[in-house]
């Protein structure tokens, strides 16, 4: 993303990112995508890096805020950084529990939600971190919660860590229908980013493409977007 469509990472200052055309143009794009179980579209998509610091809580919120503003219908955020959460300061928000202790089987899934101050924009925080039990987490208590996720919001979106800083990432990922990924222009080397790409694959991830964070010329192949946007979807092939 040029510097027309993308902000600084603001975790931790309290100021929420600006919504924008590009986020509002990859939103319908990835509304445009058919979902699994017959679903018209994909309801659960997470956005991850290949290392920390690459604007993954930018996008994730960004692209959050404009599919509310877009009245898609319900949208809900879920920060999945367990261990370093940015979430709740930047929306103002408190609350001891999140995504952790549904995880952990201490909650339900619509006990820990919280409301936001974008309209039609829910956030499932990380919660209460335990590392003892959160390397422990049963596959199918990630998909049994996307699948209730699914049923209540139009779309979910969840900050991922790296999967090199966290085990949850690998598990998370298997279970949600399609994954971004997010490149910081002269952050990573292609090498680096195929690296991260093949081992998402290894995991089961549905790959919908990379989003260049920071980019300068990146074609874009969003359906009505211009060229400099960033998002790509070769990134998701298999060649």
């Amino acid at each position: 993303m040029n510097a027309a469509y993308s902000t600084s990472d603001a975790g931790g200052t309290g100021e929420l990112p600006s919504s924008s055309s590009y986020f509002s143009a990859l939103a319908r794009y990835l509304q445009s995508q058919v979902g699994t179980d017959d679903r018209e579209s994909l309801r659960t998509i997470g956005v991850i890096s290949c290392t920390a610091g690459e604007g993954v809580t930018t996008v994730a919120t960004n692209l959050a805020i404009a599919a509310a503003g877009d009245h898609f219908g319900p949208v809900l955020l879920v920060d999945a950084n367990l261990q370093q959460p940015d979430i709740a300061t930047l929306f103002g928000v408190d609350s001891h529990l999140g995504l952790a202790n549904v995880l952990n089987r201490d909650r339900a899934a619509m006990e820990v939600l919280k409301s936001s101050p974008v309209e039609n924009l829910s956030l499932m925080l990380a919660g209460e971190y335990d590392s003892e039990h959160s390397a422990l987490v049963d596959a199918q208590v990630a998909q049994d919660l996307f699948e209730v996720l699914a049923d209540v919001f139009k779309l979910t979106i969840v900050d991922l860590p790296p999967l090199s800083q966290s085990s949850i990432s690998g598990v998370l990922v298997a279970q949600l229908e399609g994954i971004l990924v997010v490149v910081e222009e002269g952050c990573v080397e292609e090498p680096a980013a195929r690296e991260i790409r093949q081992q998402l694959l290894e995991v089961g991830a549905h790959l919908l493409g990379v989003v260049y964070n920071k980019a300068t010329r990146v074609a874009s192949t969003i359906p009505g977007s211009s060229p400099s946007d960033g998002f790509r979807r070769d990134f998701a092939s298999n060649s």
